[in-house]
């Protein structure tokens, strides 16, 4: 499967944080980024709209993208479904902290 034909889905409470992931995935010519503001939506979106992949943001409130990965492999209709986390935190204790 090549890059344009791969759907993404971008989650992401920040829009600018979303903007500039949209931005990268259209450089790199996917061509079907569809974008949520938080881990409701997205997992509304992911339902309906069988994305190939998820970049969730882990940082989200009120619920965080682990929250979302949660809904995500309780659901079998989506559970087997790609969920890579992305996160503007720099230090690795703050990433560690939010794994379960």
């Amino acid at each position: 499967m090549s890059l344009a034909n791969l759907k993404i889905l971008v989650i992401d409470d920040d829009p600018f944080y979303r903007r500039i992931t949209h931005q990268a995935l259209m450089s790199l010519r996917v061509l079907r980024v569809i974008e949520a503001s938080g881990a409701e939506e997205g997992l509304t979106i992911a339902r309906m709209g069988r994305p190939d992949v998820v970049l969730c943001d882990l940082g989200m409130s009120p619920l965080s993208g682990l929250d979302f990965l949660d809904r995500v492999r309780a659901d079998p209709a989506v559970a087997s479904l790609p969920v890579v986390m992305l996160t503007s935190h720099a230090e690795q204790a703050a990433v560690r902290g939010a794994t379960r």
